[in-house]
C-alpha cells in the first residue's frame, strides 16, 4: 500500500512540475513556429494541471498520505502564522 501511495505522490509531483514548466515556457524569438509553440505549451500546461487537480481530488479520499497532507494543509489555512497576520494588519492601518 505504501508503494502505491509513493507512486501516486510522485505522479502528482511530476504532473504539477510539468504543468508549471510548460505554463512559464516561452518559445525562442526567432522560431518560425513561435505561435504554435506558445499555444502548444499553454495547452500542455492546462491539460497537466487539470489532470493534477482531478487526480488530487480523487486520491485525497482514497490515499492516506494525500489525505493527511490535505488535512495538514487545511489546518494551516485555519490557523495562519500569527506573525504574518500581524504584519498584514499593520500595513492596513
Amino acid at each position: 500500500m505504501i508503494r502505491i501511495s509513493i507512486i501516486r505522490v510522485l505522479l502528482l509531483l511530476s504532473l504539477f512540475t510539468v504543468g508549471l514548466f510548460s505554463l512559464f515556457a516561452i518559445p525562442m524569438d526567432d522560431s518560425p513556429t513561435w505561435t504554435s509553440d506558445l499555444i502548444l505549451s499553454k495547452c500542455l500546461a492546462f491539460i497537466t494541471l487539470w489532470l493534477f487537480n482531478r487526480l488530487y481530488e480523487r486520491w485525497k479520499v482514497a490515499d492516506r498520505f494525500i489525505r493527511a497532507f490535505d488535512r495538514w494543509n487545511n489546518k494551516g489555512m485555519e490557523n495562519p502564522n500569527p506573525m504574518y497576520v500581524g504584519k498584514i494588519k499593520e500595513k492596513q492601518v
